[in-house]
Order: structure tokens, then sequence, then C-alpha cells
């Protein structure tokens, strides 16, 4: 996937003669990369203050940040990516669920509507970070914001620790960038904001899906380790939602890719199998859903 791009050298030598990896610093002064197409209305619906915090303030810096971090664990999803682009931009048009600011909400007129600030910010920072988006929207759905920051704390240093180890320059460059928990907080509510929107949205089909998890109640990864845990059921959930989106059957047996259906909002039709020989047939008749 591509990573956030940067002004001038990515990687940069404090010294023209020294070469060592203690040399290298990340150039933070960020550029904006041109949304996919399916986002754009994303950013057009936007209040003026998000709009300017998703384009140049912290939210921007967070999403290049962690899309840099991540990036060589992202998968290709171009279709999942598309999709879950116009599901946003489905929410953001809707006068009900995103409501403009005017002239009568007064001073609140920039804080009224959905929060897509998240979805923006990762829209204009690369497809790397918009995967990351989708990691905070599970987490969201997973656990209470406390619970959620930390575990993006621990990924995170756990991702740093990695990548300064491994013996690459970039990867050494990328593990000295910082983020601090209060930007972290500020990212993860943005995206729980999204997600709490998105579900009352398309609460018809949302309940219906989370009735099926439910009574299913099959584990969501195998792995033991909370961060690995995590890590492997947002690949897990890409990799799968992208094949579903393109219309690809699929057969799931861990609920990684069920979580990442309800957390992005995309309702394949499916013959759920339950407990002894119940079979039954899900139209959830999704458009996006090919």
């Amino acid at each position: 996937m591509n990573a956030p791009q940067f002004r001038g050298a990515l990687i940069t030598n404090q010294a023209e003669a020294h070469s060592s990896l203690g040399a290298l610093y990340i150039d933070v002064s960020l550029v904006k990369y041109q949304p996919l197409n399916e986002y754009r209305e994303v950013g057009r619906c936007l209040s003026a203050r998000r709009r300017q915090e998703a384009d140049e303030g912290q939210s921007h810096a967070t999403a290049e940040k962690l899309g840099l971090l991540f990036d060589s664990l992202v998968p290709d999803t171009p279709d999942l990516l598309k999709a879950y682009g116009l599901r946003c931009s489905e929410i953001a048009q809707s006068e009900t669920h995103n409501p403009q600011g005017n002239s009568r909400y007064g001073l609140f007129a920039n804080e009224v509507g959905a929060d897509g600030t998240t979805i923006w910010a990762a829209a204009t920072s690369g497809t790397s970070s918009i995967a990351i988006h989708l990691l905070a929207c599970m987490l969201s759905r997973m656990w209470d914001t406390p619970e959620a920051v930390s575990i993006w704390m621990e990924l995170i240093t756990d991702r740093k620790n990695f990548l300064s180890q491994s013996g690459k320059r970039m990867d050494f460059a990328a593990s000295r960038v910082e983020l601090t928990r209060e930007e972290i907080s500020n990212w993860h509510a943005s995206a729980h904001a999204w997600r709490l929107t998105a579900d009352q949205a398309n609460e018809p089909k949302q309940r219906q899906l989370l009735l099926i998890i439910d009574n299913l109640g099959i584990p969501v990864s195998g792995r033991t380790r909370l961060g690995d845990s995590v890590i492997d059921t947002w690949i897990t959930a890409m990799i799968t939602v992208d094949k579903l989106v393109r219309g690809e059957a699929q057969s799931i047996q861990i609920g990684a890719p069920l979580l990442g259906l309800a957390s992005w909002h995309l309702y394949p039709d499916m013959i759920v199998f339950g407990r002894g020989r119940d079979v039954t047939e899900v139209k959830l008749k999704d458009s996006l859903i090919q």
C-alpha cells in the first residue's frame, strides 16, 4: 500500500558524511493525497472546522503517521476501500444523519452533522491510512474508549519496536514517529462518533447482522496475545470482505470478517449454518455488494 508522502526527502541524513541509522529522522512536513473518488462527498459535506482539521490539523498528521507505521501490514483491498468510501458518502449526503450547519445553529454550526474527520483525514493521506481508519472502527466496535485507546498505544509501541529492529533504514526512520495518547484519543473519538452515526444510518441491516453474529457465537481470532489478535483480525477481515464485495462467495468460520462487516457497514447476502442442522438464507440486498 502507499505510505504517506512527505515534502522533501522522507528519510534524511542529519550529516552528509554520517550514514548510521541513528542519523535518520522523519520530515513531518506532510502533503496530501488526492482522495479516491468514492470519498469525495465525505469531504464536501464536512463542516468547515472539521474539513480544516482533516486537511491541515492534527487529525491529518495522525492519519499520516499511523499509515506510515502500519503500511507494510496493510493488504491490497481496492474493492473494499471503494465500497467503504461509497457507504461513507451515502451517509455524508443524508440530511437525516448528516444535517448541515447553518446560521440557525449560531456558534454551534461547525459542530452540527456527522463527524467524518478521520475518514477525510485518512482519504487524503493514502490508502494505508484508510485501512487504519477501518481498524479504528473495529476497535470502536469491540471495546469501550479507555480500553480501545490503550490497545492503540500497545499496537503503536509494538510496531515501533518491530520497525526499529528490522535493520532497514526506512523502517528505522518510521519507528521514530511520535504519537501521543491525546492524539490517539482524538483519533479514536472521531472514528467512534462516525461508527455510531453509521449504525443509525443503516439500522435495519445493522440490527439483523448483529443478531446473526450474536447467535453464531464464533471466535474472532485464534491468536492468544491481544496485539497479535487485533492485527490478525483486522487483516483477515479486510481480505475476506474485499472478496465478498466483489462477489466472491466465502465460507466464514471465524468471526473476524463478520466483525469487519459490522464495523464497516457492508451487508452481503448470507447462508447461515446454525447449530444443529439449521440453515437460514439471509438477503440483505446491499447495492454495494456485487
